[in-house]
């Protein structure tokens, strides 16, 4: 999942594409996914206008997706958010398997090749992840396999705070009773806590996330227009859907670079 164009990190180039250490944040999320040794293809999902940068990057780096020793490589055109570049690249994903069932001697000549009967595990990793480790994505691929769907995941160590949408009323105290404390000029923006959520239950979700093909398009068509806009990731349209997602063991060094910030502590991981 490469289609952003880093705006919170106001540099000249998308966030994929700046260096850290000796090379560009997305070839270390790249080598990681290749040494992993899951992958029949991989498919990268870029923006329109800096899809040729990405093949420049791969020619440089002798990356190509006609080399024998590694997957086929594909750039896919990205979408205007994360989940219609993710639609963009299972579009391209379920066409090659149509393509390849169809040019296979065993193919019987039906027009309507099975794809549902090739159902591949996929698998989406954040582009600015370069801290992944082989094990990882091993563990969240052998994890799909067995439940349907994993996610790297660790668990929070923050408090978090559930808000409730009721401004100006104190706990214990009667909305609109005469002892309420005056809440000044920015009151109606600040929430108020309604519940502090049990710590012990709740996992910061990173990537990969891995997932069989017919499992997603079964939760994807379940859910209405409102609550796909409202999602960010594969695991939050699985989590709406009902459909449960095993949690496989993360990093905190497994970070998502995307600020200046994020970047400053990226440096520091690489050369700890």
């Amino acid at each position: 999942m490469a289609g952003g164009t880093g705006n919170r990190m106001a540099a000249s180039l998308p966030k994929q594409f700046i260096e850290l250490g000796d090379r560009p944040i997305i070839m270390h999320s790249l080598s990681k996914l290749l040494e992993s040794g899951c992958f029949d293809a991989i498919y990268i999902g870029i923006h329109p206008d800096w899809a040729d940068y990405m093949k420049n990057l791969l020619y440089s780096a002798r990356i190509t997706k006609n080399a024998p020793e590694i997957p086929q490589i594909h750039i896919i055109r990205g979408g205007d958010d994360r989940n219609s570049t993710l639609l963009n690249v299972l579009e391209a994903i379920e066409s090659d398997i149509r393509d390849s069932i169809t040019s296979d001697t065993a193919y019987d000549g039906s027009d309507n090749p099975h794809v549902e009967e090739f159902d591949p595990i996929i698998v989406t990793h954040d582009a600015v992840r370069p801290f992944v480790t082989v094990k990882m994505i091993q563990d969240s691929v052998s994890e799909a396999a067995v439940h349907g769907a994993a996610s790297v995941a660790i668990p929070t160590t923050d408090t978090i705070a559930h808000v409730g949408s009721q401004v100006g009323t104190q706990i214990g105290t009667e909305a609109g009773a005469s002892d309420s404390p005056d809440l000044g000029e920015s009151a109606p923006d600040q929430p108020f806590t309604s519940a502090i959520l049990d710590r012990n239950l709740l996992y910061n979700i990173q990537t990969p996330q891995s997932f069989r093909l017919s499992l997603f398009r079964q939760a994807y068509s379940s859910l209405s227009n409102d609550q796909i806009a409202a999602l960010t990731d594969v695991c939050g349209i699985f989590a709406a859907a009902k459909i449960p997602v095993k949690i496989v063991p993360g990093s905190s060094e497994n970070i998502k670079i995307t600020n200046p910030l994020d970047l400053e502590l990226s440096t520091l991981i690489y050369h700890a």
